[in-house]
């Protein structure tokens, strides 16, 4: 039986398909919607009315007919087809339009409200400058004691493995080298070395100039990330680097930069972004501030980083 309907319904599948792409065509759908909306009284009518057929009928031609001159009739094809087809077209030509319009201006508005939120936001003072000033003090307070604490845990944690080598010296065993060495290396403290006697010091250009080689660019990087405690291979990490990097490579060159005046590849550093550098460099002792709101690298920055180059 199935076999006998999918053949009988085969014969009408060309039909079938045309009628399926006239419909989903957007000018048959459109058409149809268009079609039903002016011709509204015939349909529900005739779906919807209680009369017998040729009633219908005789109303459907009282809409449609239209007597002429001579006395005879003809099909009112204006509401027919005319009207709903133009009003077809219309809806493709203007839509699309008529969205992006709407589109453009709701992201104008968007535009407008997110601006006047953010000229808000930058106006109102949450904290004032004191009070940002005591909070980066107590943070940097808080990661020093950390700081300081780790680096007593490592230098009692070898001091024991010293104890633990001494003992096993008794047996035969080999010396483990000298203590100090160890704790240096694994807590990784900076030992600052005297600049020799007989070499002189550098200057803030020269010294700039040997930071900027790349032999030095990663003792330069490393001597930072051991200051601030960050990790040279973290990529946020690393931009915060950078960041400090060319801030430092600034005051090298000038002694008086103002704010305006640093930049990072070319484009101004954000102001907030600068600020809060500025003011970490001045907690570590690495920069000053002049009297004059500009600002120069400290003479201890200056002396740590002619030592790194030493070493």
């Amino acid at each position: 039986m199935k076999d006998y309907l999918d053949l009988v319904l085969s014969k009408f599948k060309p039909l079938i398909d045309n009628a399926s792409y006239r419909i989903n065509n957007p000018l048959g759908a459109a058409f149809i919607f268009s079609w039903i909306i002016v011709n509204w009284q015939a349909v529900y009518f005739f779906f919807f009315s209680d009369q017998k057929a040729e009633e219908k009928l005789s109303f459907l031609k009282s809409l449609y007919a239209v007597a002429n001159d001579t006395g005879t009739t003809s099909i009112n094809y204006n509401t027919l087809i005319w009207w709903p087809l133009f009003a077809a077209i219309g809806y493709l030509v203007l839509a699309p339009a008529i969205s992006n319009i709407a589109t453009t201006i709701w992201t104008w508005v968007d535009k407008y409200c997110s601006s006047k939120r953010m000229s808000f936001l930058e106006k109102t003072v949450f904290i004032t400058p004191e009070e940002r000033d005591q909070m980066y003090l107590s943070f940097e307070g808080v990661k020093t004691q950390y700081r300081d604490q780790i680096k007593d845990l490592k230098s009692e944690i070898y001091s024991l493995r010293q104890i633990v080598s001494l003992q096993d010296e008794n047996q035969g065993l080999v010396v483990t080298p000298n203590i100090n060495e160890h704790i240096a290396e694994e807590a990784q403290l900076t030992v600052i070395e005297d600049l020799e006697p007989n070499r002189s010091p550098l200057s803030h250009d020269e010294l700039f100039n040997k930071l900027s080689t790349k032999s030095n660019s990663y003792v330069f990087d490393k001597w930072i990330s051991e200051q601030f405690d960050l990790d040279i291979d973290y990529q946020t990490h690393f931009a915060e680097m950078s960041t400090i990097k060319t801030i430092i490579n600034q005051l090298l060159k000038d002694n008086h930069t103002p704010l305006r005046d640093f930049s990072l590849g070319g484009t101004h550093i954000n102001r907030q972004l600068l600020e809060s550098t500025l003011k970490k460099l001045e907690i570590k002792n690495l920069a000053e501030k002049n009297d004059d709101n500009t600002y120069r690298l400290s003479e201890s920055a200056f002396i740590k980083l002619r030592n790194i180059l030493s070493q």
